[in-house]
């Protein structure tokens, strides 16, 4: 009988592997650097800061764009890890998106409240509101702030929880009724599309929280 405690063997987990070979591929490519992988993270970061530009903030610097570009990294090696290793992915745990996304906004909102208190509350509350309405707006704002890691946090699950789903059962319907070899590869390019594309929305969506609170 299969014990419980078997997907915690951290000497025999796919996951665990999977990370680790990306991890050395990182230190690899430091050490062994190409002009394309030069060229991509040259790309990469200029493509971020206009977007940061974009949204035209009081105060932006490049430590920022180096922090999401970090961020939008680890979540699509854990989506794509799980991919090639035929495991759940971690970002398929509500525990380990939300914690990513809490203490991401929860550093916003302290950074921002530390450097200006009153601009929070006035961003709650719309100008020329009625004073009998401005207690009641207010708390609806504050709910509508304190949701945020919830919404990022189900929407990043949800859709990687359904991937792998639909991943598993299609993949099995494949070698039951003997069907090319070539279905099964697409839907893997398919799972590996949408890991890049959920890595850039949560990436993405923290950053436009950022950018509210700035």
């Amino acid at each position: 009988m299969m014990s419980l405690f078997n997907s915690f063997d951290m000497f025999f987990t796919p996951m665990l592997w999977m990370i680790s070979f990306f991890i050395v591929l990182l230190i690899g490519s430091k050490i062994f650097k190409t002009n394309f992988m030069s060229f991509l993270e040259i790309v990469i970061f200029k493509e971020l800061e206009k977007f940061f530009l974009s949204l035209k903030m009081k105060s932006y610097n490049k430590g920022m764009v180096t922090i999401f570009l970090t961020l939008f990294l680890f979540l699509f090696v854990l989506n794509f890890s799980s991919v090639l290793s035929f495991n759940f992915a971690l970002t398929s745990q509500v525990s380990v998106v939300l914690f990513l996304g809490l203490t991401s906004w929860l550093s916003f909102i302290m950074f921002f409240n530390f450097n200006c208190w009153k601009g929070f509350i006035s961003h709650c509350i719309p100008e020329g509101t009625p004073m009998y309405l401005i207690w009641f707006l207010f708390i609806i704002e504050l709910i509508s702030n304190s949701i945020r890691p919830i919404t990022v946090t189900v929407r990043l699950v949800a859709n990687i929880l359904a991937g792998h789903l639909l991943m598993i059962l299609l993949s099995q319907l494949v070698f039951q009724l003997n069907l090319c070899f070539l279905f099964y590869l697409v839907l893997n390019l398919v799972e590996i599309f949408v890991s890049l594309i959920q890595a850039y929305i949560f990436s993405t969506m923290l950053t436009l929280y950022y950018a509210d609170v700035n």
